[in-house]
């Protein structure tokens, strides 16, 4: 969510209390505040920055980035299918999507092959397709 807020920023004071404020008005915890400004400062800022040695204009936007909520863990930890052994895929019930094993790059191949198998005309031509008659590539 983009807001735009206008606050004044004293720069005889410390980044502390400039943090203590951006709190304050949105709810952002001083930990998961991240401050960039483009031409005020290199990079993020820093608990020991000092604004007076920098370059800010009046009307210089600083952007702030972080989260107000506090993120949750899964309740269930989320177990991936590469991740499990045979036996327990075969428990799972689980039904893959034709594909390869993934072996480096073949991901991508696999991507391809799963939106090949969802045009239903490249899907019905394969399967009437007959292996013992015809030019296939005419066959369409």
């Amino acid at each position: 969510q983009r807001r735009v807020h206008g606050l004044d920023l004293n720069v005889a004071e410390p980044p502390a209390t400039f943090r203590a404020q951006l709190f304050a008005l949105t709810g952002v915890p001083v930990e998961r505040q991240k401050l960039m400004c483009k031409g005020g400062w290199k990079g993020m800022l820093k608990d020991d920055s000092d604004f007076s040695s920098m370059t800010l204009k009046d009307g210089q936007q600083i952007m702030l980035m972080g989260t107000a909520e506090v993120v949750v863990a899964p309740e269930t930890k989320t177990v991936f299918v590469e991740d499990m052994t045979q036996e327990e895929v075969a428990q799972s019930g689980s039904v893959l999507p034709a594909g390869f094993t993934n072996i480096g790059n073949t991901c991508y191949l696999n991507s391809t092959l799963q939106c090949y198998r969802k045009i239903p005309e490249l899907r019905d031509g394969l399967r009437e397709y007959s292996a013992t008659g015809g030019d296939f590539a005419h066959s369409f």
